[in-house]
């Protein structure tokens, strides 16, 4: 992207082959004896293809593509990345935008085994940079590089087959950067399938099914619409979220699913419209309010609500699924099949229950491996355990196996020697009426060591809500100052950022 990707578009061009790729390769002789090696999203997707060649597989504003155009264009792709030279094992970056090209360029990295990085377009060029330099993709497709057009004038019309690994890369994803620098990881073909065999069970994706996708094809909604065409559903692409039609986008659209953030729901809430065919709406990023789920059962009674935990290093882990929302409403649910999870203290014991520790996953869809200049050191319990990994949030498991989010370790608050958990306080504060964000942190201060200091937008009043959190937290744990400061700033993911909070209060941009 000559211009706004300033240096880091360097990091593009004249690769030499990684150590990654280069051992990828090494190991590929050594899997040859297993069962199958093309357990992957392409050789799902033809599948269904071949059976469902004319239905409808992407409805789009301008138009739609059946099955057997979405392969055909697929493998147009995948001849075109071969000719411009991208080989197994290597990365392509994509800064193309919202196009729905995206969804068959995906398919045609499954394919022949190149790795798919599509970049958030809510990057900034500085961000942007970064990321190119952390993943020094092979092709970087984006205005003033590679485009999507170049892919198909590079179409031989050969004869492609299928030849990706399911045990090589797929994917390398870029953490939210929460606690710092976003780091780069790589995920498998295999991975990644279990990670869509997740979504179709918590969404209860079925063949004749319409998930409609409202979010940027560059980041999660890519991967919450592909499963939908592995059971030979259609997904809708709206382009963008506008929550004062999404009712009636669903309506019209017939969508039967949806992956939604709370803030969109939120929003969407206080719109008019129906929506008679949706039956499953799934909530990810953040914990739903208690109220706001109230709102959705009043006003939905027929959508089943599932929120999902998860993460860049380990996919989708548990779920809260509809009918366990009264049981457990504050729970993000029990892990799912394949999923084992457990919580170990500093010291690599095991946290027993009730108990808060640091969340480690083990289960197919682990990242395979960080790359680039950002890895983080190995916790104890993943130096003792094989196969254990934490993204490092904190957390505890019920008697009955519940999992409860704590928080992120980076943002704990000690304050007078007590541990003060970010996320619970802001749980509390999301059941006031009129509250629609908040942001809890920690001020320095000399007495306390730090200070808990919250960040709202909302239309309540601040000393409602300093009222509220009486009798509902414990003294130290109810903020010293509330300081309602309009829209709170979010990562590039969408997700309310606390560090970048924090951040703004150090630059007297907020108050504290």
């Amino acid at each position: 992207m000559a211009g706004p990707v300033g240096d880091g578009a360097e990091a593009v061009a004249g690769l030499e082959l990684s150590d990654d790729v280069a051992n990828y390769r090494a190991r590929d002789e050594d899997r040859a004896h297993h069962y199958s090696r093309q357990y992957t999203p392409y050789v799902w997707f033809a599948q269904v293809a071949r059976r469902f060649p004319q239905r409808v597989a992407l409805a789009r504003p301008d138009g739609k593509l059946t099955y057997r155009e979405l392969d055909d264009m697929a493998r147009a792709f995948a001849r075109g990345l071969v000719r411009l030279g991208a080989a197994p094992g290597e990365a392509i970056g994509v800064a193309c935008g919202n196009r729905w090209e995206l969804a068959p360029l995906f398919l045609a990295c499954s394919a022949v085994g190149i790795s798919f990085t599509a970049f958030n377009p809510m990057l900034t060029a500085h961000e942007l940079a970064y990321q190119i330099g952390e993943l020094r993709p092979r092709l970087f497709l984006a205005e003033g590089h590679t485009r999507l057009e170049d892919l198909l004038d590079a179409d031989d019309g050969d004869t492609v087959e299928p030849t990706g690994d399911e045990w090589g890369p797929l994917m390398v994803r870029f953490s939210s950067g929460t606690t710092g620098k976003p780091k780069a990881m790589v995920s498998s073909q295999r991975a990644q399938l279990e990670n869509y065999r997740h979504m179709m069970a918590m969404l209860d994706m079925r063949s004749d099914d319409v998930h409609i996708v409202t979010g940027p094809l560059g980041h999660a909604a890519l991967h919450a619409g592909l499963p939908q065409l592995l059971v030979g559903g259609t997904v809708a692409l709206m382009g963008r979220f506008d929550k004062t039609c999404f009712w009636n986008d669903c309506a019209e659209h017939g969508a039967t699913n949806a992956l939604v953030v709370p803030t969109m729901l939120s929003g969407a809430l206080d719109y008019p419209g129906e929506a008679p065919s949706l039956r499953r709406l799934l909530s990810t990023a953040a914990t739903l309010a208690p109220p706001l789920k109230q709102r959705l059962a009043e006003r939905f009674p027929h959508v089943g609500l599932v929120e999902a935990y998860g993460s860049s290093e380990f996919g989708y882990v548990a779920a809260l699924m509809p009918d366990e929302q009264s049981h457990r409403p504050r729970s993000v649910g029990r892990p799912l099949p394949g999923q084992d999870v457990a919580i170990f203290d500093d010291e690599g014991r095991a946290c027993g229950p009730e108990e808060i520790g640091t969340i480690h996953v083990r289960s197919p869809e682990l990242v395979t491996r960080h790359v680039g200049s950002v890895r983080p050191e190995p916790t104890v319990a993943e130096q003792r355990s094989e196969g254990w990994l934490t993204s490092g949030d904190l957390g505890y498991l019920d008697s009955e196996g519940y999992l409860f989010i704590s928080d992120r370790r980076a943002d704990l608050i000690v304050s007078g020697g007590l541990n003060v958990y970010p996320a619970e306080i802001e749980s509390v504060l999301l059941e006031v009426p009129g509250v629609r964000e908040v942001a809890v942190v920690g001020i320095p201060d000399r007495h306390w060591g730090h200070r808990v200091v919250a960040y709202v937008d909302a239309d309540a009043k601040v000393d409602d809500i300093l009222a509220y959190c009486d009798g509902r937290l414990a003294k130290y744990k109810i903020p010293r100052a509330v300081h309602n400061v309009g829209p709170l700033p979010r990562t590039s993911s969408g997700k309310t950022s606390r560090m970048l909070a924090r951040g703004m209060a150090e630059r007297g941009e907020f108050p504290t």
